[in-house]
């Protein structure tokens, strides 16, 4: 059944800029899922590369403005996927960064919306619209170039979020005109999609069949809330006694953000593992934009090297700040700062965290190793 409460507009807004952003570039911005699995022979290949040619350079690419549409994401530790407007197809084409070598992964005669990667890499969402108020929703698995599921589901905005526990289940919201919603499960596997009802559209997977989210209760102007658990037709709370206002997961990292309890203008980033024990806990200045809290740009790789683009000497109720590309490691709580005062923009690491690619339209990269940023898409 669909959930009608004019109270959760404006939150609504909130979850949906972040999920599926609010300008065209943050689009295909869906935070990723980590998750832990063996190295290919792909990756031992691209490791061998490196280290015979420690030099390699990393070559531009070169694309026409009118053509361009956005990057999607890493397909491997050198390799992105990107789309382009091509004689009347949207093409979706993986770019090796050092080689230049381009290959079309998939084209399609509708705009594609959303291009989202699975955690593993081997399976690709693709959201298009070719009727109003429809999400057509396929996924391809990339090594046989094979669609192993399609459906249409009623929407004007939808998100979905990838289990990383179990990469054939999808949590998939989707929003009706009136920002009413539909919660469910898809199972890409058996090609089933169960409606299930969540108090709430944001969600993230905390195991193979348990989903979070936060309790905002009934009290619109709540700013942080207990998390609830979803397990089956169960629920309860965990960390009872903690309140939060964004959560997100990776298989065996969870990341909760909450207010410090003695300095109101400090926001505390809590990485719990499966077991719900504090493996690290992490301070930066929270941001605030108007009268909400601005999330700040972040991403966890390899499962436990974790960038951000970290606050500092902020002024003015912390509106106004600098900003620097910092690693932490989450084992020893290290931290690193890898370039000084970039731009609060979205960034998009590499799966093994040696490059980064940062900017709206990721047209800039960073050799994390070198602390080097330089330009890499090249607009004509």
């Amino acid at each position: 059944m669909a959930k009608s409460n004019l109270k959760y507009f404006i939150m609504l807004i909130f979850i949906f800029c972040f999920l599926i952003g609010c300008q065209k570039q943050d689009l295909h911005l869906q935070p990723s899922v980590s998750s832990k699995h063996e190295k290919t022979s792909t990756d031992h290949t691209m490791d061998q590369n490196a280290m015979n040619h420690p030099e390699r350079k990393i070559q531009s690419l070169e694309v026409i403005e009118e053509q361009f549409e956005y990057i999607v994401g890493w397909l491997n530790n050198e390799t992105i996927l990107f789309i382009e407007h091509l004689n009347d197809e949207y093409v979706i084409t993986s770019y090796n960064l050092y080689s230049g070598e381009k290959k079309q992964i998939y084209s399609s005669h509708i705009p594609i919306l959303q291009a989202i990667l699975s955690p593993s890499k081997t399976h690709l969402l693709i959201h298009t619209s070719p009727i109003v108020f429809e999400a057509d929703v396929k996924v391809i698995e990339l090594k046989e170039q094979k669609l192993i599921y399609h459906d249409r589901i009623e929407s004007s905005e939808i998100s979905f979020e990838w289990n990383g526990y179990d990469e054939s289940k999808l949590f998939v919201v989707a929003f009706l005109e009136d920002w009413t919603f539909h919660t469910y499960i898809v199972n890409i596997q058996k090609k089933v999609k169960e409606e299930i009802d969540m108090p709430y559209p944001f969600a993230i997977w905390n195991d193979t069949s348990v989903l979070l989210t936060l309790d905002w209760g009934n009290d619109s102007l709540n700013m942080t809330a207990p998390i609830l658990r979803f397990h089956n037709d169960t629920k309860d709370f965990v960390l009872k006694n903690e309140k939060y206002y964004f959560l997100q997961g990776w298989k065996g990292i969870t990341l909760a953000l909450g207010v410090n309890k003695d300095l109101e203008n400090i926001a505390d980033f809590k990485f719990y593992n499966d077991k719900w024990e504090l493996v690290q806990k992490l301070s930066f200045p929270y941001l605030t934009e108007y009268t909400n809290r601005e999330i700040p740009r972040f991403d966890l790789v390899d499962d436990h090297t974790f960038f951000i683009v970290a606050p500092r000497n902020c002024e003015e109720e912390n509106i106004h700040c600098k900003f620097d590309l910092v690693k932490v490691d989450l084992f020893s709580g290290k931290q690193e700062i890898i370039i000084e005062n970039v731009a609060n923009e979205p960034i998009l690491p590499s799966p093994d965290g040696d490059l980064v690619l940062s900017g709206f339209q990721f047209e800039n990269v960073i050799q994390v190793n070198k602390k080097k940023i330089e330009p890499f898409l090249k607009i004509q």
